[in-house]
């Protein structure tokens, strides 16, 4: 066995000592530079949230069309609104467990804005997101369900899609009725 002394050993432990150093950095996990809360929402990152929007808007109109110009009251969304939507069906999340795809709505809550206001802005949070468990478990922070509200008074509509951001659920979609 060979004895190492003097300034030969100490510059060896160093090494050694700066290799165990840098091995342990490279086991931890890189730091994410945007945690979820201040990641912005890119819409275009959930296509189907938009296309499913547009769709249920043109249904929408074309209730409105078939009913004197009326929307369906909130209370009647979407059970109203199926015969309207083309084979009862949205394009689905490639999210979502099994395609779910069926409109389900929720109630309206805050942050969310009623009919009657300024809609909520798209890539607003609202809080930890979830996954359905069933076709009636949706809420306001369910990714992919959809909240709408109608003001019978002046006949105005939002229609909010939740879409995903990391484990956040976000406004993915904000739709209103085309100004007459």
């Amino acid at each position: 066995m060979v004895a190492l002394h003097g300034p030969l050993a100490a510059a060896l432990l160093a090494c050694l000592a700066l290799a165990g150093c840098a091995a342990s950095q490279a086991r931890q996990p890189a730091p994410d530079p945007a945690p979820a809360a201040r990641r912005t929402y890119d819409p275009a990152a959930e296509p189907w949230l938009a296309a499913a929007g547009r769709t249920i808007q043109g249904a929408l109109a074309t209730f409105a069309a078939t009913h004197d110009g009326r929307y369906p009251p909130t209370h009647q969304f979407p059970v109203e609104l199926v015969t309207y939507l083309p084979e009862a069906d949205l394009p689905a999340s490639p999210a979502w467990p099994e395609g779910i795809r069926q409109v389900r709505t929720v109630a309206i809550a805050a942050p969310l804005v009623a009919a009657i206001g300024v809609p909520t802005a798209v890539g607003t949070v609202l809080g930890r997101g979830r996954l359905p468990t069933s076709d009636e478990d949706f809420d306001a922070r369910t990714w992919g369900a959809w909240i709408y509200d109608h003001d019978v008074a002046t006949n105005r509509y939002v229609l909010y899609g939740i879409g995903r951001s990391g484990d956040l659920a976000v406004v993915g979609y904000a739709g209103t009725p085309p100004d007459r």
